[in-house]
């Protein structure tokens, strides 16, 4: 629709409602867009998603280190302000901007590390979990040989999150973009466990909250 600005084709087919506006000749009176999903997502658990119909709602209600650059799909900061790669590309440091989650409390590094741990943990059974392998410890924990508090990730503070690779990974700032590598709001996700998830407990740090979802109907954002 021409009334829909921020929208640009690009290789990844990622397209960030956040950076999305309505003006001109047919915008709706009430700031309302529709859009087409295509198809429902297996999950919108960040460490138990792994398809792309997840990632693009978990990339809408959940903010990870880094997001989409809407012309190109190129890593952009998102809950990072930025990051600093040491000099042999295996420390990765990033600084958070402040942000709290839907329902008020603070975003904090540790939510980033608890994430993580979550997502090597065996016991989560993530499918992509073989995609935080680049991080030290990752495979070890991944195949039940250590326990997930030795990734190598830590935060310092409330607003430092350090991460500590097996080798130099350029692409890193790629995969942050990933849902794997999202934040989740730990009170929320050890009392619902499985049911966290569901609107009327989901609680994000993202532009948009996920207000309601009918299978193979709609899902409501605002």
């Amino acid at each position: 629709k021409p009334f829909v600005k921020g929208v640009y084709p690009n290789s990844r087919d990622m397209h960030p409602m956040q950076h999305v506006w309505l003006e001109g000749e047919g915008a709706p009176a009430d700031g309302v867009v529709v859009f087409n999903a295509g198809e429902e997502p297996n999950a919108i658990d960040p460490a138990l998603s792994h398809d792309i119909a997840g990632l693009k709602v978990l990339m809408h209600v959940f903010e990870g280190l880094a997001g989409y650059h809407p012309r190109d799909a190129s890593p952009v900061p998102a809950a990072a302000e930025r990051w600093e790669v040491s000099p042999d590309g295996k420390t990765w440091t990033f600084p958070l901007r402040p942000a709290v989650w839907s329902n008020g409390d603070p975003l904090v590094a540790q939510d980033f590390v608890y994430a993580w741990r979550r997502v090597v943990d065996p016991r989560t059974a993530s499918t992509y979990a073989h995609r935080l392998s680049v991080i030290r410890g990752a495979k070890e924990i991944a195949a039940g040989k250590a326990p997930p508090e030795t990734l190598g990730v830590r935060a310092e503070g409330d607003r430092t999150l350090v991460v500590e690779l097996t080798h130099a990974a350029p692409y890193f700032a790629q995969l942050i973009c990933l849902n794997l590598f999202f934040p989740v709001h730990r009170p929320t996700v050890e009392k619902f466990g499985k049911e966290w998830t569901k609107p009327q407990h989901l609680v994000g740090n993202g532009p948009y909250r996920l207000t309601s979802w009918k299978i193979g109907d709609r899902k409501v954002f605002e």
